[in-house]
């Protein structure tokens, strides 16, 4: 049994080394069990890149599914699709100033851009069409987030939500263009010119009609799950259901290295609490970055017990 299924394990390992990026914070839909949702586990959140240049350029002639899936395959990360449960992973204000996260397994250059598509019901699909009428712009005022450097590891981008914009449920998108392939456009010919490999990340998020806050003054955009008064320092829900979560709370609030976002504010003293920064990038980073290990964590014992079998 070992032999018919070390291929398919093998190639299962392969796709996990070699996808490339994810949309951590708010977490798309197929990265949602990594923070501790109870949601389908996708092992290759981060190769959501329409199945690749080839499939992607010349096989479907450009198209793609509106959320990394092959655009002739299983839409397993749209409305109706195994990942997309409808479960809102974050609650915003219309205008309010954000900070979101992506997590770069292999940085290929190029840049990201974001976009939101209302749809207000979980059986809705989210539409090219959509999310071309709503971008999200850089608190700058620029679209585009370029990759400066080829460093792997998390990308934290502060973003500006649109003013007028109000939903129950929209689709938060961020689109990976890369820069790793030769191409032309313009009559300019480069590495990263014309047609590149691209990556998506659908999150489902609720954008409430309230004042807009700007980004130094946010509350935490993901609210406590109802818990009698504790005594103790643990990490907030949902993060509290990966293991890494409350360990990293205890460990690093004794340290004076807290996060409001993350960790209850039984894990402060009242002095720290006053001082935490909601978006401290230093922070989240390395509580993510936990979270992401725990995780993968979780494929290689599930790859060790299908060996065993």
């Amino acid at each position: 049994m070992y032999w018919l299924l070390a291929p398919v394990l093998f190639l299962a390992e392969v796709a996990l080394v070699r996808g490339h990026g994810l949309l951590l914070d708010p977490a798309s839909r197929s990265t949602m069990w990594r923070l501790g949702f109870q949601t389908p586990v996708n092992y290759n959140d981060n190769g959501l890149n329409c199945g690749g240049y080839e499939k992607l350029w010349v096989q479907n002639k450009g198209k793609c599914g509106v959320c990394g899936d092959p655009y002739d395959g299983s839409r397993d990360n749209e409305a109706g699709g195994k990942y997309a449960t409808g479960q809102i992973v974050s609650h915003f204000i219309r205008g309010q100033d954000i900070l979101v996260t992506v997590e770069l397994t292999v940085n290929h250059g190029g840049y990201f851009e974001f976009s939101i598509c209302p749809v207000d019901h979980p059986d809705v699909k989210a539409t090219e069409n959509c999310f071309s009428k709503n971008p999200v712009v850089r608190i700058n005022g620029q679209r585009m987030f370029i990759l400066t450097d080829r460093k792997s590891g998390l990308q934290h981008v502060a973003l500006r939500l649109p003013g007028q914009l109000s939903c129950r449920q929209c689709v938060l998108r961020w689109k990976y263009v890369t820069a790793t392939t030769w191409g032309c456009e313009g009559g300019r010919c480069c590495t990263g010119c014309g047609h590149q490999e691209e990556f998506y990340g659908c999150a489902d998020i609720e954008i409430k009609s309230l004042p807009p806050i700007p980004l130094t003054t946010l509350t935490p955009s993901h609210p406590s799950r109802s818990t009698p008064e504790i005594s103790k320092c643990l990490a907030k829900y949902p993060w509290r259901n990966n293991p890494a979560g409350t360990p990293w709370c205890i460990e690093h609030c004794a340290r004076g290295l807290c996060n409001r976002k993350y960790c209850e504010k039984s894990c402060y003293t009242t002095k720290s609490w006053k001082q935490a920064s909601l978006f401290a990038a230093r922070t989240g980073g390395l509580f993510l970055n936990s979270l992401i290990v725990a995780s993968n964590k979780t494929f290689k014992t599930f790859s060790s017990k299908q060996r065993d079998f």
